[in-house]
């Protein structure tokens, strides 16, 4: 008699982390303060961390979808300074937050 494992072997599903509404609202305002800027914000799957580039003479940011909301904000805030080599302007509403949160120094 042959015996037959009937027994399945199931990946169990990760839950997803949850998302802190103010992250996510300052991801959202950042992205909306880019894209006002002339910069168009890219999602994409792949092996590279992000980041500020141009293609073909537009100014892109490249996050990866792989990290987490608060990498992404992280990742903007450093590119920034790239944008317009310190030729920018961020909202007070938007900086009071950023330093609020600790990811912006007052002389930024």
């Amino acid at each position: 008699m042959v015996s037959m494992n009937t027994s399945k072997r199931f990946k169990k599903k990760t839950p997803k982390p949850k998302i802190n509404p103010e992250h996510q609202r300052l991801f959202d305002e950042l992205c909306a303060w880019l894209e006002k800027n002339g910069l168009e914000v890219r999602w994409e799957k792949g092996n590279f961390q992000g980041g500020f580039c141009l293609v073909n003479g537009k100014p892109m940011i490249f996050l990866n979808k792989k990290n987490n909301l608060e990498q992404n904000i992280q990742l903007i805030l450093s590119e920034i300074p790239n944008v317009n080599e310190g030729d920018f302007y961020l909202p007070p509403r938007l900086k009071n937050i950023l330093m609020e949160k600790g990811l912006m120094v007052e002389e930024f």
